[in-house]
Parts: C-alpha cells; structure tokens; sequence
C-alpha cells in the first residue's frame, strides 16, 4: 500500500484515512472488506493532577452494547455536569436537544487522577440502579479550542461481559 498526507489527512491506500489534530490527536476511518468501517479517535493525555480541573458540562455519546438492537439505540446523545470527580445527566433527545426521561447517567470518577498512568481517570458508571467500571483517557484542553475531552470505556453497567464507551466534551 502507499500513504501520503496533505494538510493533517493521511491516507493509507484504500483501508484507511487518518485526519490528525494540532493538540496531537487523530481520528482513524478504517475499511476493511470495502463494507466494514471502524472509527477510532485518540486524544494526547495531560496530566489532571486535580479531579476539579475536569469540573463542567459535558455533552458527548455513549455506546452500550448490551442495548437490545435493533428495539433500542446502541448509540445515544448524552449530556453530563460534572462536579469533584461526580457526574450525572441522561440520554438526550438528538432532535430537540432536552433530556430523556428515565435515562439517568451517573459517572464517579473516584479511582484517583493520573492513575493508573498520567492522563487516565478511573471509577464506576450507573445507569438506573446497574453500575460497570470504566477508565477514561483525559485532555484538559491545552489546545486552541481549550475544551476538555474524556474518552472512555469500561464494563456495561447492565451487563459487565460487554463493552461501554462514552465519549464527552466540554460546552
């Protein structure tokens, strides 16, 4: 295969497009088959030295792969506040933007800052009364943009043998 790349855009033959970031993250598109395609996102890890520094309101989306689909979304909006290392919110409604009723999304972040590497977080995830462990990659917002940034993943809180991911940014 050959790669080239223009202005941030790496393209790996026809498997892959990598789209690169000034703070040093990147998206990943990766094909494979010519039918399947995978996104990864990578952000640069900065240290958090203080659970405060992740304190605000997040929007992002989460993906649960113990939803029964197709009777349900694997993939939701969610909107969390965040305070000390305690978050909670819901699922959102992606075209009205207001939360949906009895989704509670409850997220401790109380595993200890830069642990068990600088720029990692640790704790639980709860929805309704079921919780899963989770860890999440942190980006304090150094950047031009200066939002932070928590990509994590974990144990579905209704089915800790599977995946849960939740993706959120700074408003």
């Amino acid at each position: 295969d050959t790669s080239s790349c223009n202005n941030g855009v790496v393209t790996v033959g026809d498997d892959a497009t990598i789209f690169l970031t000034r703070e040093g993250g990147y998206i990943a598109q990766i094909i494979e088959n010519d039918t399947d395609e995978e996104l990864i996102y990578g952000l640069p890890q900065s240290q958090i030295s203080d659970i405060g520094n992740l304190n605000g309101n997040y929007i992002g989306i989460r993906y649960d792969a113990a939803v029964a689909f197709p009777n349900d979304s694997r993939i939701d909006l969610v909107n969390l506040s965040c305070t000390s290392g305690a978050c909670s919110g819901s699922r959102v409604d992606p075209l009205n933007g207001t939360p949906i009723a009895n989704t509670s999304i409850a997220m401790n972040l109380d595993g200890g800052v830069d642990s068990p590497a600088q720029g990692y977080v640790t704790g639980t995830i709860t929805e309704s009364t079921q919780s899963g462990n989770i860890a999440c990659a942190v980006d304090i917002g150094t950047g031009a943009l200066n939002d932070q940034k928590l990509a994590c993943i974990g144990q579905s809180p209704s089915d800790n043998t599977v995946l849960y991911s939740i993706f959120l940014i700074s408003q």
